[in-house]
C-alpha cells in the first residue's frame, strides 16, 4: 500500500488508501455544537407496550405490587403491579446478569454483572452502588445466606465469598460459567448448591456442566453425583417446604434430549425424575420453578415451558411457543409470588426474551398469562423505517415486529421472533417484509390477517451468514434481496397475487460467500452498489464492493469496485448521496470509507474516531437532509456523529448509558434523528438549533 495516500488501481480496481484527507473544520466544527446533536431532548419513543429480554427479577415480601428487574441495560423498578416502570438512571450502563435480596435485611439488594461487578443498594433497588470492579469480584449469579451473613458469587473464573456485606471478598473454589446459579439453603445458612464448569485435569472448560454443593457456608464445594456430564445448561432449585429435596434441569447441546432429576439429600446425590421437553437444545441458561408447598408442581423453562403436577412423570404445556401474550420464548427465570399457598394464592412470575409474565394461576387447567411491560422501553432494537403515512415499522430481537403510529404511539404487535430486518409492503398499507433471524437469506411477506409465506429465497440452498434487502427508491414495486444469490424481484402486487411478476437472478455467489449490504442509486435504478464477504466461515474473510451500472438488463453487468481492507471489516451500510451520485459512503463494522468520484479513491472518514468506539462495532450511517458534511454512525459504544465530514467526531450527549446503536433514520420531512438503541428501544432527537438547555426526557 503507498503511504504517501495515493491510491494504486490494479487490473480496474480501486484499493483502499491508508490517507486521512482532513475535512474542513473551523465554522463546521463549532456548528457541531449548536447543531449536529441540537440543543433538544432526547425523547424515548418507547414501544411503551413491549418488553425486551429482562434477565433477572425479584418480588418484595412486604409489597405485592413491588418489583425489581434486571436488564441488559441497567435496573427497572415497578410499584404498581407491572403497570408501569421505571428505569433506575444510575444503572443504565450496567449488564445486570442477576439479582438477589437479603432474607434478614430485606431493604438490602444485590445486582451482579459478569462483566463490571456488584451492587448493593439499601433501599430496595432505588438507589445503588457498586461495590465491587471486575478485578475485585464479579457477578454472574449472587446468593445471600439464610441468616444474611455471607454472599456468594460466581463469576466467570471463580466462586467468590464475603462475610462483610460484599466490602472484601475471597475466592473459595475454581470455576464459573455463564449462565451460572447458585441457591442458598432456605433456613440453614451452612448449606447452598450451584453450577459449576466441569474442568479437566489440566483446568481447562470442557463446555459441560455439573452441581455442587456446600456444608460449610461457601468454603467448601463438593460435587453432587447422579447427574448426566455432558450437560450444556443446569439450574437447581430447593423445595422450600423441605429443603433436604433438591430439583435439577438440564439440556443437553445439539439434543432435543433434556432430564429433571430429583434429590432428597440436600443435593449430594440426585436421581432422573422426568423428561421435561422444553425444546431446549443445548441452551445454557435454563429455568425451573418448584411450588413453595407442593414438590410434585414444577414447571421447566428452557425455549418452552412444560409443567408437571405429579412430581415429573408426565408433562403437559403452560405455554405456545411465540403466541402474541404469552411468555415469549427462552426462558430466563420463574418465581412464585412471596404468598404463594396453592389455594389462595397461585400467582408465578415469568421473565425472560420477551419481558415479564404473570399469572394468578399457575394450577389451572388453562394458564392464562398477563404481560407486565407498561412503560418498560427496553425492547432490542434492530431496524426500523417509515411509512409516507406516519407509520413506522420496528424490527427487535426476539419481541419480533411492531407497527407505531408515530404521533399517538400506539403500537400494534403482530409478530415475535428475530426481525434483523424490516420494511413496510408498499402495495398495501396492513402488509410488510421481514428477515427473520437466522434465515436471513429468505425474504418474509406478511399480509393482514397474519398470513405469511416466502417472498424470496436468496439462499441458493447454502446457509449464509450475511443478507438484506431494499425496496428500489425509485420503483416501489421492485425489491432487491441478497444473500448467497442476488434476486430482482419486480411488479410486487397485493396479497392477492402473493408473488412478484417475475423474479430473476442478477448475481450468483461461489459456495461460503454472501451480500452484506446493497444500495440503489437515487433516480436510476440501473446503478446498484452491493458489498460482498467472501470465506465468512474460515477466517480468511475478504470483503469488496461491486457495483452494476445495468441492474434491470437480464442479467446485468458486475464489476469489483474496489477491495477492502480487513482492518474496515464487513459492509454493514452503503449510501448513495442523494444529491451528487459520484458520493458514496460505506460502513464496515470498523470505520467508515467514503468516495467523491464514483469509487476510484477513497477516503478513510473515521480516521479521528476513537479507537474504542471503531473496535467495539458499527452498524449504521445517515447523513442530515440538509447538512451534507453532517454525519451521523450508530454502533455498540455508542452514536456518534460529525459536523466537518469526518475530520472530528463528538458522542451523542445523553443517551442512556451504555447503548448499542444499532440503527438510525431521519424522520421523513424533518430533521428529526431516531435511533434504535439495543435493549432501550426507539429514541428521537430534534437536530435543528435551538437555545434550550438540553436534557434527556423519559418515559
Amino acid at each position: 500500500m503507498n503511504r504517501n495516500g495515493a491510491l494504486l488501481l490494479v487490473m480496474g480496481i480501486a484499493v483502499w488508501g491508508l490517507n486521512w484527507k482532513q475535512g474542513s473544520s473551523g465554522s463546521q466544527a463549532a456548528a457541531a455544537a449548536n447543531g449536529l446533536f441540537g440543543a433538544n431532548a432526547w425523547v424515548s419513543r418507547g414501544p411503551t407496550t413491549l418488553s425486551g429480554v429482562v434477565t433477572a427479577m425479584l418480588l418484595d415480601p412486604d409489597d405485592p405490587n413491588r418489583y425489581v428487574a434486571g436488564t441488559p441495560v441497567g435496573i427497572w423498578t415497578t410499584s404498581d403491579g407491572g403497570v408501569s416502570w421505571t428505569s433506575v438512571a444510575s444503572t443504565e450502563t450496567i449488564n445486570v446478569d442477576c439479582l438477589a435480596r437479603d432474607p434478614v435485611h430485606r431493604d438490602i439488594l444485590y445486582a451482579g454483572s459478569g462483566l463490571t461487578g456488584i451492587y448493593k443498594s439499601a433501599d430496595r433497588g432505588r438507589t445503588w452502588t457498586q461495590i465491587s470492579t471486575a478485578t475485585t469480584a464479579r457477578g454472574y449469579s449472587i446468593a445471600v445466606s439464610a441468616d444474611g451473613s455471607t454472599l456468594l458469587a460466581e463469576s466467570a473464573v471463580y466462586m467468590q465469598r464475603s462475610t462483610d456485606g460484599g466490602t472484601t471478598w475471597q475466592r473459595v473454589a475454581l470455576g464459573g460459567v455463564h449462565g451460572a446459579q447458585i441457591r442458598s439453603h432456605p433456613s440453614d445458612s451452612s448449606r447452598a448448591i450451584a453450577v459449576f464448569p466441569i474442568l479437566t485435569a489440566d483446568l481447562d472448560d470442557t463446555g459441560f456442566v455439573t452441581a455442587k454443593f456446600t456444608t460449610d457456608g461457601g468454603i467448601t464445594w463438593q460435587p453432587s453425583s447422579g447427574l448426566d456430564t455432558n450437560l450444556a445448561g443446569l439450574t437447581l432449585e430447593y423445595f422450600r417446604g423441605n429443603p433436604s429435596i433438591v430439583f435439577a434441569f438440564g439440556t443437553i447441546e445439539g439434543a432435543t434430549d433434556e432430564k429433571l432429576w430429583r434429590s432428597d439429600d440436600g443435593g449430594a446425590t440426585f436421581q432422573p425424575a422426568g423428561v421435561p421437553q422444553t425444546g431446549g437444545n443445548g441452551m445454557r441458561i435454563v429455568s425451573l420453578f418448584v411450588a413453595p408447598n407442593d414438590p410434585g408442581v414444577l414447571v421447566a423453562g428452557g425455549i418452552l415451558m412444560r409443567r408437571t403436577m405429579n412430581g415429573g412423570r408426565t408433562f403437559d404445556v403452560p405455554q405456545t411457543y411465540d403466541a402474541i401474550g404469552i411468555p415469549h420464548a427462552d426462558v430466563h427465570g420463574m418465581a412464585a409470588d412471596p404468598h404463594y399457598d396453592g389455594v389462595t394464592n397461585k400467582r408465578v412470575f415469568v421473565w425472560g426474551d420477551g419481558g415479564v409474565f404473570r399469572t394468578d394461576d399457575i394450577l389451572a387447567a388453562n394458564v392464562q398469562w398477563h404481560a407486565l411491560s407498561g412503560g418498560f422501553s427496553n425492547t432490542q432494537s434492530y431496524s426500523f423505517h417509515f411509512a409516507p403515512d406516519g407509520r413506522l415499522i420496528y424490527g427487535m430481537q426476539d419481541t419480533g415486529v411492531a407497527v407505531m403510529d408515530v404521533q399517538t404511539a400506539i403500537t400494534r404487535h403482530p409478530a415475535d421472533g428475530d426481525a434483523v430486518a424490516v420494511d413496510f409492503d408498499s402495495t398495501s398499507a396492513s402488509q410488510y417484509f421481514v428477515i427473520d433471524f437466522p434465515s436471513v437469506g429468505q425474504i418474509i411477506r406478511v399480509i393482514a390477517d397474519g398470513t405469511n409465506y416466502v417472498f424470496a429465497d436468496t439462499t441458493a440452498g447454502q446457509t449464509p451468514r450475511t443478507g438484506t434487502f431494499i425496496i428500489d427508491p425509485n420503483e416501489p414495486t421492485r425489491m432487491f434481496a441478497g444473500s448467497a444469490t442476488i434476486l430482482r424481484l419486480d411488479g410486487m402486487l397485493p396479497s392477492s397475487a402473493p408473488h412478484p411478476q417475475s423474479s430473476l437472478t442478477i448475481r450468483t455467489y461461489p459456495a461460503g460467500s454472501s451480500m452484506s449490504a446493497i444500495a440503489v442509486q437515487p433516480g436510476n435504478s440501473n446503478v446498484v452498489w452491493v458489498a460482498r464477504v467472501d470465506n465468512a466461515l474460515t477466517g480468511t474473510q475478504a470483503v469488496s464492493l461491486e457495483r452494476t451500472t445495468n441492474a434491470l438488463s437480464a442479467p446485468p453487468d458486475w464489476k469489483t469496485v474496489a477491495n477492502v481492507p480487513a482492518s474496515t471489516g464487513i459492509i454493514t451500510k452503503i449510501v448513495v448521496d442523494p444529491n451528487d451520485s459520484n458520493i458514496v459512503y460505506v460502513l464496515g463494522l470498523h470505520g467508515l470509507r467514503v468516495t467523491r468520484d464514483g469509487g476510484t479513491t477513497w477516503t478513510d472518514s473515521t480516521k479521528s474516531a476513537p479507537a474504542a468506539w471503531l473496535k467495539s462495532g458499527l452498524y449504521d450511517f445517515v447523513r442530515h437532509p440538509s447538512q451534507r458534511g453532517w454525519w451521523y454512525v450508530g454502533g455498540q459504544n455508542g452514536l456518534y456523529g460529525t459536523a466537518d465530514a469526518g475530520a472530528t467526531w463528538q458522542s451523542a450527549p445523553e443517551l442512556p448509558g451504555h447503548l448499542f446503536a444499532r440503527h438510525l433514520e431521519f424522520e421523513p420531512g424533518t430533521k428529526t434523528l431516531w435511533a434504535g438503541i439495543w435493549s432501550r428501544g426507539l429514541w428521537s432527537l430534534d437536530v435543528a438549533d435551538g437555545n434550550a438547555r438540553r436534557r434527556t426526557v423519559r418515559h
